[in-house]
């Protein structure tokens, strides 16, 4: 590969020079003298930067995407703008009716108008424009402009209602004297890795009078361009896989086989192939489209729930179970090679063996699952956070599931996809990558879990358990009000008016963000933070702070967004691991810290806590937080269950609930139960918080009891 050289974009008019856009009228017949003091950014004077290029010519071929007429009027014209992507940059080809006939940026103003949300009212749009024609019909978030107000990305402040120029460098220019077109390119990340953008393109003719040529012309719409590759078949579709009843494994409740409701109204008009009752081997690799239910590769995405071993998902047609792994999809098919691009399998220890790799060589691009325990409801709880991450906030896939599973506080996720596949996204909602071939480049990423220092079997007796009942008053806790809400998206940089509220599902929360980064707070007081780390330069760098500075971090974090509780306690510290070719690099790390109350934790399996992630470079990609507001200790006295009683009434229920038969019982304590980050909780009740750990040690698992009852206690 060609190194990236730096090109210094020579210029024939002052480092500052003064702007043609600050005040332009709406009315074109306002005066030359006018129109040539004012343009796209609004204000007298803007810094031409030097700018970094690639030497390397953008793969693909170009696609028209707009055709503009002849107009008498302009000298430099708009003739025709072809684009195209790669997944990570998008690139604009700009020509012109005529040659400049030096430096372009005495010549030309070309600023691409991008609505990246398609939404009118966002960004800026028919209200708040001061161009001659405004901006059509769009709302223009992001604005890439090239020539004489200096060659960057802008982007729009609600706030000030302005642009925030020189926002993001671009990645590719070509844009040479004497000659009619220049090709530009820049991060999709940049622009918050839309699935497709509404745009609009206007030159400034400064050789000529300053005349606005639009295109398409001034009032006549837009053009949209949609990201990513092609579809296989142009048709998002998904498949359910999901085995309740069992003859020899204990049944499973399965409710997260169910995904109507949630890709109804998420994904919107997609083909869903479910099947929840029947399945045999065949369902994993038959490629008839007429089969009952389809076989698995005909549909971009498949998700299977249901029993796993190591290496191994079960299977059942009612009458027997089968076993099935990567050799049986290899050996009986030519494997995943027509329109599947990601699985998600929600069963234990399955993705033990990294040779599921092999299903991956065929074309698909991800497979997500688990190499440890996995649990019944929370395996509902994880699917359904899945697709709001990677629906309604546009994560990609990994970071998805990555992400869903930290927020119900499971740490065996796995994931095994291409290395130009890491960021892809759902079908609609940010950018695909190409389908790649054969195992050389595939990427093993996953925690690298905490063995447990203690492990009990899971035969425990209840005679060496104790019979001792306790005495706990439950505490009180108080909503946050409003302003306290304001409040933390201040911590995070957001102003008021930044401030968004949403509702999915009766669930309320209120969002913020500026693409690079996005906040959501809900009423219970919850935090969640994500950042932005999809250039792939972050992916592969070497480890460059230890565990102890991944700590700092996570503490100097902490303290400049809401500070942290004298309640609370460091819990894990778990390495986040990209394995490749064998050779293993730490990506980054989880740190976790608990909370207590007069020594008794204060925990659930999305409640209270805090969860930040460190990349290996010192970047916060994520942060969770939920410290309830506790006002006070009730006056009501519960009287537990002893933990004697507790495992003879959970020992049952664990066994129906895990998706394996691999496990030990690694401790139990009584706790103060936090409800999830979704719900408001008045009363904080206790618990037996239940350890759960694999053959090797990871207790990364937990149950809880209801101290007073003996019940489960479901997410």
């Amino acid at each position: 590969m060609k190194k990236r050289k730096k090109v210094m974009v020579t210029v024939s008019v002052a480092a500052i020079v003064m702007t043609m856009f600050a005040l332009a009228s709406a009315n074109t017949s306002s005066g030359i003298s006018e129109i040539k003091e004012n343009g796209f950014l609004g204000q007298k004077f803007i810094k031409r930067y030097a700018i970094d290029t690639s030497d390397i010519e953008p793969k693909g071929e170009w696609q028209l995407l707009l055709t503009d007429p002849d107009e008498p009027e302009a000298w430099m014209d708009l003739k025709e703008i072809y684009t195209k992507d790669d997944g990570t940059n998008i690139y604009f080809k700009v020509v012109f009716y005529e040659s400049w006939p030096g430096d372009p940026h005495e010549y030309i103003d070309t600023g691409i108008l991008l609505d990246v949300d398609q939404n009118p009212h966002t960004g800026m749009n028919s209200t708040t424009s001061w161009y001659p024609y405004g901006v059509n019909d769009i709302g223009a978030d992001y604005l890439a402009v090239v020539g004489y107000e200096g060659d960057s990305v802008w982007k729009w402040n609600d706030y000030n209602e302005s642009w925030d120029y020189c926002y993001a460098n671009f990645t590719y220019l070509d844009l040479q004297s004497n000659r009619n077109y220049f090709e530009v390119g820049f991060k999709l990340s940049d622009i918050g890795n839309p699935s497709a953008i509404d745009i609009v393109i206007v030159n400034i003719d400064v050789a000529s009078d300053c005349y606005w040529d639009y295109a398409p012309a001034g009032g006549d719409g837009h053009a949209t361009y949609n990201i990513g590759v092609t579809d296989d078949d142009n048709t998002f579709s998904f498949s359910v896989l999901g085995v309740g009843d069992y003859v020899y494994s204990p049944d499973l409740n399965n409710w997260d086989a169910d995904l109507t409701y949630i890709i109804a109204e998420l994904l919107g008009d997609v083909d869903q192939n479910e099947h929840d009752a029947a399945v045999e081997p065949d369902d994993f690799y038959d490629e008839d489209t007429g089969a009952d239910p389809p076989g698995a590769d005909v549909s971009d995405l498949l998700y299977f729930t249901g029993h796993g071993s190591p290496g191994k998902v079960w299977l059942c047609d009612g009458t027997k179970e089968y076993s099935l792994d990567y050799n049986d999809i290899e050996k009986n098919s030519d494997g995943w090679d027509l329109d599947l691009e990601w699985a998600l399998f929600a069963s234990c220890d399955t993705l033990e063996d990294d040779n599921w790799k092999v299903v991956l060589q065929h074309g698909a691009h991800i497979l997500c699952g688990y190499d440890g325990i996995t649990l019944d409801y929370v395996d509902t709880w994880i699917i359904y956070r899945f697709f709001k991450l990677a629906a309604l906030f546009r994560l990609p896939i990994v970071d998805s599931w990555k992400y869903a599973n930290l927020l119900a506080g499971e740490g065996d996720w796995k994931c095994i996809f291409h290395e130009g596949n890491r960021n892809d996204h759902l079908w609609g909602f940010g950018s695909v990558g190409q389908d790649y071939l054969g195992t050389d480049d595939i990427i093993i990423y996953k925690t690298a879990s905490q063995k447990s220092s203690r492990a009990l079997n899971k035969n425990l007796t209840s005679t060496i358990v104790s019979d001792k009942r306790e005495v706990v008053s439950p505490l009180i806790s108080v909503t946050l009000s409003f302003r306290e809400i304001k409040e933390t998206f201040n911590y995070f940089g957001f102003n008021d008016k930044e401030i968004k509220e949403m509702e999915f599902r009766g669930e309320k929360a209120y969002y913020a963000t500026d693409n690079a980064h996005t906040v959501i707070v809900y009423p219970s007081g919850a935090t969640i933070y994500f950042a932005d780390h999809s250039d792939p330069k972050d992916e592969n760098s070497e480890i460059s702070i230890s565990k102890q500075e991944a700590i700092t971090i996570a503490k100097n974090f902490i303290e400049e967004h809401g500070g942290l509780s004298e309640d609370s306690y460091l819990e894990s510290v778990m390495p986040v691991v990209r394995i490749k070719d064998g050779s293993t690099s730490v990506d980054g790390f989880i740190i976790k810290y608990g909370r207590k109350h007069d020594d008794m934790k204060i925990c659930g399996y999305t409640g209270d806590g805090i969860v930040i992630e460190v990349g290996a470079n010192g970047d916060v990609r994520y942060f969770y937080k939920l410290w309830r507001n506790i006002a006070r200790t009730s006056g009501k006295k519960y009287v537990t269950i002893s933990a004697k009683e507790c495992l003879e009434k959970a020992l049952p229920q664990i066994q129906r609930l895990i998706k394996g038969d691999r496990y030990t019982i690694s401790n139990m304590e009584l706790v103060y139960y936090s409800e999830s980050f979704n719900k408001e909780q008045r009363e904080i009740i206790p618990a037996w918080k239940i350890d759960i750990a694999d053959p090797q040690g990871r207790a990364d698992d937990h149950v809880f009891i209801d101290a007073t009852s003996g019940k489960l206690i479901i997410p």
